[in-house]
């Protein structure tokens, strides 16, 4: 292999860029369809996340959103991978750009059901980090949950700055790669949630199979 072409084949595996198996991963612009600038205590926020626990919310910054936590329970957002079972046995690589508070480092996880497969936290609490992870799914998955917590304890206060995040085939991240449509993923989300004005001004949602939206 020639020099020429050794640095083709590196400029083209640093451009790859996979399939992002998440929905509304792009938090500096993200589609939120219930048009709320905050969200506080347990319910979906933003199209397809999920907070986890009251006295947490999330809130749309410029550039990213903001997962807080007022109490000592870890404050966390979630997304339930559709069709989990196609990725039975595979390995699968789930990656987060975010920073923390300066104190709290964010932490990411992969649950099966109610099972941790790993959690794993970011080394810096002050500056933006790739926080990546490899796993293989296991052969018995029930539920493939993904999910960003604001700090990897309890203390409180504590927040962390998200700007995207991935789930994807493969062994390494192509998150800084990614280049994602807020068209394509408007359509995405409204498989799941459309929100309609009424004649008197009240809201009509249509959601998808087992309330997930």
């Amino acid at each position: 292999v020639t020099l020429t072409n050794w640095n083709r084949l590196t400029e083209r595996v640093e451009s790859m860029c996979n399939p992002n198996l998440l929905i509304n991963t792009d938090f500096r612009n993200p589609v939120n369809q219930r048009g709320q600038s905050e969200y506080t205590g347990t319910g979906y926020c933003i199209d397809m996340w999920k907070i986890y626990f009251a006295d947490c919310s999330v809130s749309l910054e410029s550039d990213s959103i903001l997962l807080k936590q007022d109490r000592e329970r870890q404050a966390r957002i979630m997304q339930i991978v559709e069709n989990a079972g196609a990725l039975s046995g595979k390995i699968c690589t789930f990656s987060v750009l975010a920073k923390g508070d300066g104190t709290n480092t964010p932490k990411i996880s992969v649950q099966n059901g109610n099972e941790d497969l790993f959690l794993y936290a970011a080394t810096q609490a002050d500056e933006y980090e790739l926080i990546t992870k490899t796993f293989t799914v296991p052969n018995d998955i029930t539920e493939l949950r993904i999910i960003i917590y604001a700090s990897t304890n309890n203390t409180i206060p504590a927040k962390i700055y998200i700007k995207s995040a991935k789930l994807e085939l493969g062994s390494f991240s192509t998150l800084a790669n990614e280049v994602v449509d807020y068209a394509t993923e408007l359509r995405k989300c409204q498989r799941y949630l459309q929100v309609y004005a009424g004649e008197v001004g009240s809201a009509i949602k249509s959601f998808g199979a087992n309330d997930e939206w």
